[in-house]
Parts: structure tokens; sequence; C-alpha cells
């Protein structure tokens, strides 16, 4: 670059400032040093509230899409549980009545091995079906009734021992334990979540 030069028409003028070349440039430098330095900390200010910003929408999103996402499982559940509910009052009582004579046979084995007389008490209805089921095994078994019992369970007696055949008993806790589970899962409209 070819330097300025620049007439000096007044010995001493007052007003004339004569800058050397270096010293401009070191000026020159020094001003932009400082203005990218400005530009980069205004940028870094621009950046940190846009983060800010973005991550305030974030947190707002994930907390609306999990307030879905457990307002559609309860809906989900609340909307299927009778469904199931029914399914399993339909299903397991009679699953367990089957059970019935497979488990007294079962309780049996080890009361026959004692070579004692062993009763069977079930309900009066359930004592003829039971007849007809264990017929074919012949087992040394009589024959009680004991309507105390409820319908699906049954009680062996030799000697002293006892034991309840209650297959029922498994259905119910399923029952029971699937029925809580739906309204652990279902909310009270009393504590039903505000979204906003």
């Amino acid at each position: 670059m070819i330097p300025l030069r620049l007439e000096a028409f007044g010995e001493g003028d007052p007003d004339l400032i004569v800058t050397p070349a270096a010293e401009l440039e070191a000026i020159r430098r020094a001003a932009w040093d400082e203005g990218h330095a400005a530009g980069l900390a205004d940028a870094d200010t621009r950046a940190e509230a846009l983060d800010r910003a973005t991550a305030a929408r974030l947190a707002e999103a994930l907390q609306d899409a999990a307030f879905t996402f457990h307002e559609a499982r309860t809906h989900v559940l609340s909307g299927t549980a009778p469904l199931i509910l029914a399914a399993l009052r339909a299903v397991l009582p009679p699953l367990a009545a089957d059970q019935l004579a497979p488990s007294i046979v079962d309780a049996l084995q080890p009361m026959l091995e004692a070579d004692h007389p062993v009763t069977l008490f079930t309900t009066a209805e359930e004592a003829a079906i039971l007849r007809a089921r264990l017929a074919p095994s012949a087992l040394p078994l009589t024959f009680a009734v004991d309507d105390t019992l409820a319908p699906g369970r049954a009680r062996l007696t030799a000697r002293g021992a006892e034991c309840a055949v209650d297959p029922a008993r498994a259905a119910d806790a399923a029952l029971a334990a699937m029925a809580d589970f739906f309204t652990l899962h279902t909310p009270h409209p009393d504590k039903a979540c505000q979204n906003g």
C-alpha cells in the first residue's frame, strides 16, 4: 500500500496531527480486535438467550408429552378394565372348577400313603360331579356333604389330618389383583391431574 502524504501548509498548525504508519496500523488492529470482541460477546449473549428459550420450550414440551402419555395410559386402562375383568370373571371360575378334581387327587396322594380312610367333604352339587370324575381312578374315598363349603372348594380328612382344597381361591385372588391393578391406575375425579 502506498502511504498517503499530506502537505502541511503552515508551520506549527495545532489542528494537524501526523500519525506514523506503524502507529496507525496498530490503532486499526486494536479497533478491529475491540469490535471483533464486542461482536463475539454480543453473539454469545444472544446464543445463551436462545439456549435458555429453547430449553424452556423443550421442558414445556416434555412436560406436556408426559401428561399426554399419562392421560392416554389412564384412558386405555379405564376403557379396557371392564372388558378384561368381565373376561376374567367368565373364564377363571370355570377353570378353577375344572381344577377341583385334579387338585383333590394331588392333595390326596400323601394321605393315601398313610393307609388311612379318607373322607372328601364337598357341597351336595359337587359331590355327584366329583364321584363321576374320580370313579375311574378307583381312589378309596368316602364322600360327605358339607354345606358350609363354598362352591369350588373341598376338604379332605384322614385320621385327624385335614387338607383344604381350594382352586377357587387362586381364581378369586387373581380377580382381586386385577381389580386392584385397575383401581390403582384409574384416576379419582377429585385427584385428576390438571394440565395448564
